[in-house]
């Protein structure tokens, strides 16, 4: 029994806090079953803790299965969506869902009216179209009001003039310039720099945090009370400098295989 109840504690562990270690998270509350009458016993109730009496570790406690910023991306997503209620759902892009058929344009077509990326549907069992369905969307609202029932692209009719499109792009007159216009949209490192510099800035600003609220501390401030301000801090600052190193490794990788292939 000791055993099962070791392993259900880590698993609990792994997928209940993020990779870390919380505890006081609930805490037991006894109430009288009568008020008036003593003997008659109490019952026993679990209730959340306030935030200022939950602790968590400053390290993970075990290798993480996702990122912390994936986790709160997900997290801050799912609320977005709950707080929009039917429409926070109905009026998101379509994902992707594994068919038997083979769409060539999929993902990539997007209806002209409510701006939704088209899903694959073929028709007479040979025919590919492309359909946008009004039903998914927000009831009596203006966009549902001006989409028809249905709208359908055919596959065949679209992809010869793309083919013949790229064709000329990539033919012997234009494909000098498909080429430079390729490498000045490549905007990588750009985008790098700027999200290293934002890190960078994040990593500051938690110890701009944690300084603050040390002094708090050293004037005599409840520890409690800020607790979980300081475990936020750390944890944030912690997500950035992961970011940062994972980001630096990225850079060195893509170097390394640059200069790889220029001395093949």
């Amino acid at each position: 029994m000791g055993d099962s109840t070791r392993l259900w504690w880590r698993f609990w562990r792994i997928l209940g806090t993020r990779g870390y270690a919380i505890y006081g998270r609930w805490q037991k509350a006894e109430k009288l079953l009568d008020p008036e009458d003593v003997a008659a016993g109490y019952i026993a109730r679990f209730r959340r803790s306030p935030l200022a009496k939950i602790v968590r570790s400053r390290e993970p406690a075990h290798p993480a299965i996702v990122s912390v910023e994936t986790f709160t991306a997900v997290q801050l997503e799912k609320r977005k969506r709950r707080i929009g209620g039917v429409a926070g759902w109905s009026s998101r892009s379509r994902q992707r869902i594994s068919t038997k058929r083979t769409y060539e344009l999929r993902g990539r077509i997007r209806c002209g009216i409510c701006d939704r990326k088209m899903e694959g549907a073929a028709r007479r069992q040979e025919v590919k179209y492309y359909r946008c369905n009004a039903r998914t969307l927000v009831p009596e609202s203006a966009t549902a009001l001006a989409h028809p029932p249905q709208i359908y692209l055919r596959e065949d009719l679209v992809t010869p003039a793309i083919y013949r499109w790229i064709g000329e792009l990539f033919g012997p007159l234009n494909r000098q310039v498909t080429i430079d216009l390729l490498l000045a949209a490549d905007d990588s490192s750009a985008r790098r720099d700027e999200r290293v510099a934002q890190l960078r800035d994040r990593v500051v600003a938690a110890d701009v945090v944690m300084g603050r609220l040390q002094r708090a501390l050293a004037a005599g401030w409840d520890p409690a009370a800020l607790r979980e301000q300081y475990n936020a801090a750390v944890a944030e600052k912690w997500v950035a400098e992961t970011g940062i190193t994972r980001m630096a490794h990225e850079t060195w990788r893509s170097s390394r295989g640059r200069a790889t292939s220029k001395g093949s």
